[in-house]
């Protein structure tokens, strides 16, 4: 049988080192509570971490993405404890981000936004987004305007930060031209005149004529 408190104390020093400092103690006493492994991950495209029950049904795992800033690392941990809770408590069956996942979310974040391990001004946009958290962060543009302050890398645009008719890329060599506003997402077209929807939060690559 896998000892998942030994890996989970072997893993903790690359945890604990992309956390913000104020909210490491808070997190290690949670860990301690909980049957999870928690694994840092390389940086994914599609997704900033993930839960699953493990084959054995004993213990959780959840992976979170490295490259991203202490705070964004924070909020993605604190979401994927929250599945880890909802399943622990209501079996594996709970909606995978319902009423009962938003609950245990919107206390995580209340309680770290409690400890100050969150800094003032990004604090409130926490604040307003656990009040009914989203299944991604990314689709917030408030939180994800605060969370910019924080970036390690480079600090690429938000749609809604760019002209109407900039040309623009997201992850692959697609180019976009960005259109109107359709509430909290921008028309965007090809340049072969496909359209899609674009959040408005979405970092891009923007193309300089």
């Amino acid at each position: 049988m896998i000892d998942h408190r030994a890996r989970q104390r072997r893993e903790w020093p690359a945890i604990e080192e992309h956390l913000p400092l104020r909210a490491r103690r808070a997190s290690l006493a949670l860990l301690e509570t909980l049957p999870i492994i928690v694994r840092v991950t390389r940086p994914r495209r599609s997704k900033h971490g993930d839960h699953r029950l493990s084959q054995c049904g004993k213990f959780h795992e959840i992976t979170v993405n490295s490259g991203t800033n202490p705070y964004q690392f924070l909020i993605t941990f604190l979401h994927e404890i929250a599945h880890a809770l909802s399943v622990i408590h209501h079996g594996p069956r709970v909606p995978m981000h319902g009423r009962i996942w938003k609950r245990y979310f919107s206390q995580l974040l209340a309680d770290f936004v409690t400890l100050e391990a969150f800094p003032p001004d990004l604090a409130v946009a926490i604040h307003q987004y656990s009040l009914s958290p989203t299944y991604s962060s990314s689709t917030d543009t408030a939180l994800q305007r605060a969370l910019r302050a924080f970036d390690m890398s480079e600090q690429k645009p938000l749609v809604e930060e760019l002209r109407p008719g900039t040309r623009f890329r997201l992850h692959g060599p697609q180019v976009f031209i960005k259109g109107p506003l359709l509430r909290k997402h921008f028309r965007c077209t090809t340049e072969q005149g496909q359209i899609y929807r674009v959040a408005a939060s979405a970092r891009v690559e923007q193309i300089l004529e």
